[in-house]
């Protein structure tokens, strides 16, 4: 129940994440309801609470999670997104820079690293939201005329909120967090890499 979208680029980098999480408790036909959400047929909360009441299912939804924020370095912004899996906690994380980014996967405190690179626009959510971010994207961006770090800030947050206006999956409150381009001679893949190292060390995350 997440949609968290980042950009990293020579201008800047930029997260904005929804805050929503909804606990599903047990009774009624919770795949059912599940599958409806995610395939993006339930809209609104009003539809949502109205279809959780005929399958029988007690939900409980809060939008006060925060799935974005700024590490210790400040010049790294993390956005991250976690699900359950029958007793497996799992969790993405990408770790974003001017210029540089790092994405990461976490099951029961084992971690591995499965992307790095450079400048990047990153999309983590179910299959639905991020075909609507790429259409909102294709709408709202055009990567030729977005000279500044502000002009990537704006699409961003009218794709957030355009997305937010057609799935109850995600809140339509949300967070964005920026930080404008790194100093000449600083290396985003050491940078990357020593929060991300930080983070296992704090968090206890055993590498795979």
């Amino acid at each position: 129940m997440s949609l968290v979208i980042a950009f990293a680029g020579t201008v800047g980098a930029v997260v904005c994440g929804d805050r929503r999480e909804i606990r599903f408790y047990e009774g009624g036909d919770v795949k059912a309801l599940e599958c409806e959400l995610y395939s993006g047929s339930i809209r609104t909360d009003s539809e949502l609470m109205e279809r959780s009441a005929r399958l029988g299912v007690h939900i409980e939804i809060r939008d006060n999670k925060e799935k974005v924020f700024a590490s210790a370095s400040v010049s790294v912004l993390v956005g991250a997104v976690s699900s359950c899996s029958g007793e497996a906690e799992q969790q993405r994380r990408m770790y974003i820079t001017p210029g540089g980014h790092l994405i990461a996967e976490i099951v029961d405190g084992r971690v591995r690293v499965t992307e790095t690179g450079g400048s990047a626009l990153l999309i983590f959510g179910n299959e639905v939201t991020k075909r609507m971010s790429k259409e909102a994207i294709g709408r709202y961006w055009d990567p030729k005329r977005s000279k500044k770090l502000s002009d990537v800030v704006l699409a961003l947050m009218q794709v957030m909120d355009s997305v937010s206006q057609k799935t109850a999956s995600i809140s339509r409150a949300y967070s964005v967090m920026q930080v404008p381009p790194l100093p000449k001679g600083v290396s985003t893949a050491n940078l990357l890499r020593k929060v991300f190292e930080q983070d296992m060390k704090q968090n206890h995350w055993r590498m795979l």
